[in-house]
């Protein structure tokens, strides 16, 4: 590609393919981030929430401590692009 090409963007299903065969070592990167997802938990402010939608949940490291956190009424619902990935999450 010369510096006049436009990058290629991939369709929806192409960035699913590689999210799914990305998902058996995403683990590994994944807990780097547990500590962004910590201190970003705390600013949203979970026990004031009715309705909690998380996108991009990954394998659900950040799912437990937002239930420790989250009103008890409130609902709760993940989501990831990878249905590998919300596998590994369930």
């Amino acid at each position: 590609m010369n510096n006049n090409e436009e990058p290629k963007l991939l369709t929806l299903d192409e960035v699913k393919e590689k999210w799914n065969k990305f998902a058996p070592i995403y683990s590994n990167f994944d807990q780097s981030m547990h500590i962004f997802f910590i201190q970003l938990i705390q600013l949203v402010r979970l026990g004031s929430a009715k309705n909690i939608y998380e996108v991009g949940c990954g394998i659900g490291r950040l799912i437990p401590l937002a239930m420790g956190l989250k009103n008890k009424e409130a609902s709760y619902l993940a989501i990831d692009i990878s249905e590998t990935i919300v596998e590994m999450a369930r």
